[in-house]
This record gives C-alpha cells, sequence and structure tokens, in this order.
C-alpha cells in the first residue's frame, strides 16, 4: 500500500516548418515534433502479492487438508515500475501528399521493472516477482508511405515501416548482502541446459550456455579422443529478441473493392533448438552424415593451456560419441530465429 501511487506526466511540442519557413514547391507538409513522457505500472496479475490456499482433493481419512496454491512467493516490497521516455520525430509530404516519411527517434530508460526470477525449488516455490534495477531501450522507426497510382476507379498505395531498437541492462540491483547483482535467471531450455537471463550490460533475455573452450590464441580445445570441451560455466551465447522488425503493406483499390497485402519481418532474434539438441545426439540430423566414413577431422588444442595443437581423425565407431559431444556445446544449437520467418 505504501507503493501505490504513480503520476503520469508529460510534454509535447510541435513546429510545424511548412507554414513558418517557404520550402521548395515539392514539399506539401514539413513538421519537427519532440515529446517527453513517464509512465508506470505493475505486475501483470492484480492478485500477485496475495498468497492464496486451496483444499487437496484426496483429503486424508475423511478429513479435508490444505495447501498453499502459490508457485511464486508474493513479494510485499514490489514497487511499480517507471519508463521514462524521450523522442524526436519529423513527419515530411511531398508532391500533394502522394510521398510521405515519418521519422522517430526515442530513448527510454525503465527503472524497477517487475519479472519473475527463479528461486531454490527448497523454498516450495518456484519463482518470486523483483525489481530489477534499470533497463534502457533507444532506436528509431521509420514509415515510407507512397501513392504510386491514383486514377479515377484505381489507386495504388504502398507503405514500408522498419524499427531497430538497442536493448540493454544497465543495473539489476543489490542482493541481500547489498552486492550489485550481475545476472538473473528466467526461463530454462526444455534440454534443461540453457537459461534465457538477464545480464548486466547485455541485451535483456540473452541466452546463455556453454561455448566451446579455447585457449589463449583462440584455437578451440577438443578430448584426447578429438571431442568438443565445452567451458567450465554458462557464458553469453546470444540475444533472444531481435532487434529489427518491419513490414511492407500494399494496398489495391477499384471502385468498391480494396486487396491488402501485407509482409512482415523479423531479423536477429535467437533460439536455442531442442530439435537440433536430440537430431545431433542421436544422429538424425543432416549434419551429422558428416564423418559417416571415418574422414571427419578436427583440429585444435590439447588443452586451453598447453599451448600446443594437433588433428584428429574421428572414427565410425566414434563418431556417436563425437556429437554427443558436440551438443554439450550450446552455440551449435543455436540458430537465428529470423530464419523462420
Amino acid at each position: 500500500t505504501e507503493n501505490n501511487t504513480l503520476i503520469y506526466p508529460s510534454a509535447g511540442l510541435s513546429f510545424i516548418l511548412s507554414d513558418a519557413l517557404k520550402l521548395p514547391q515539392f514539399f506539401s507538409y514539413a513538421k519537427l515534433r519532440g515529446s517527453w513522457a513517464q509512465v508506470g505500472g505493475g505486475a501483470p496479475s492484480p492478485y500477485s502479492l496475495n498468497l492464496t490456499y486451496g483444499l487437496v482433493g484426496s483429503g486424508h481419512l475423511g478429513g479435508n487438508l490444505g495447501q498453499i496454491n502459490n508457485g511464486s512467493i508474493p513479494n510485499q516490497n514490489l514497487k511499480p515500475y517507471v519508463s521514462t521516455e524521450k523522442e524526436l520525430g519529423l513527419d515530411l509530404r511531398f508532391l500533394k501528399n502522394r510521398l510521405g516519411i515519418d521519422f522517430t527517434f526515442y530513448d527510454r530508460r525503465t527503472t524497477n521493472d517487475i519479472l519473475a526470477t527463479g528461486i531454490s525449488a527448497t523454498s516450495g516455490f518456484g519463482s518470486t516477482l523483483v525489481n530489477i534495477g534499470e533497463l534502457s531501450n533507444k532506436g528509431i522507426e521509420l514509415m515510407l508511405n507512397a501513392t504510386l497510382i491514383q486514377q479515377k476507379d484505381f489507386k495504388w498505395e504502398v507503405s514500408f515501416n522498419y524499427a531497430k531498437n538497442e536493448n540493454k541492462v544497465l543495473n539489476l540491483g543489490v542482493d541481500a548482502s547489498g552486492k550489485p547483482i550481475q545476472v538473473i535467471n528466467l526461463d530454462e531450455a526444455r534440454v534443461r541446459r540453457e537459461r534465457v537471463q538477464l545480464i548486466v550490460g547485455q541485451p535483456a533475455g540473452m541466452l546463455a550456455g556453454y561455448k566451446h573452450l579455447s585457449d589463449a590464441k583462440g584455437n578451440l580445445v577438443y578430448t584426447a579422443d578429438g571431442y568438443p570441451v565445452s567451458t567450465p560455466g554458462y557464458l553469453p551465447i546470444a540475444p533472444g529478441r531481435h532487434p529489427i522488425s518491419g513490414g511492407l503493406s500494399s494496398i489495391f483499390t477499384y471502385k468498391n473493392f480494396k486487396l491488402d497485402l501485407l509482409v512482415d519481418f523479423r531479423k536477429g532474434g535467437h533460439v536455442v533448438s531442442g530439435t537440433n539438441y536430440y537430431a545431433y545426439y542421436y544422429g538424425l540430423h543432416q549434419e551429422t552424415l558428416k564423418g559417416r566414413n571415418g574422414e571427419l577431422q578436427v583440429t585444435g588444442a590439447t588443452s586451453a593451456t598447453s599451448g600446443t595443437t594437433q588433428t584428429w581423425t574421428i572414427t565410425k565407431d566414434k563418431i556417436d560419441n563425437y556429437y554427443q559431444n558436440y551438443v554439450n556445446v550450446t552455440e551449435n544449437v543455436t540458430y537465428d530465429a529470423s530464419l523462420d520467418r
């Protein structure tokens, strides 16, 4: 109750250049705009601060048994998040509004963002809601509009939009001892190895897992049998969220009939593929055909500190073991999710 008040201030200013200045004739309209705003909010569920109870269906010897229904520990110290954004924009139209360009730059800072973080199952719960420190989102948005054909009964309009967002975790607050938190665990991959993490200095939603261990010179390390050696702990692999998105719309109008076609795209997000993991592990992936004839060769370091390298030939009887070690390197089963589009 001590953290349930929010103020939503905002201010905006625009300047119509085409009214104030004498621009070339092909300009139909030109406006420069700027704004500042601050908003806030709470967790998705309005009852997430309540501890709820229920009855166990079977009971015991005819008596009712109670239980706690929550899977997440209610956090009574939770605060609303606050998001502050600055924005600059330019709106230009040309050739009697046949062509238009709308460009926006924004910079948003979010403090006390609310996320569910995984905790030890020995607590009796799986997660708890926490306020993380600070997130940054900045980027651009671009919209292009054009009327390519305009006749009495027929019109063809196209529009293209493009957006790029740079996201970064600035800080995650401090732990119970007062030390800065560097990593917060979120979801876990279905193969129970990799995780989605918040890492200070990295984009939010980083995929973290095991990389192929390398020596000081960058040579990949292999075992005495020529199998890949993974790093001893988690490392950032790739951003899970796509920073780039957009779409192309084409609208055809003939009298009272309209046809609207839309193609959208996303680029840059990654996934850890459980399908790839098991396909490599059981020799069902197309890539595992390499070496079935006993000709697979790998070259790398014998250890992270030896400074020596050699080449191994993986024989037919060891190819299965090779790929079962290969999938322990998260990079090998991670791919760009924008390819799915």
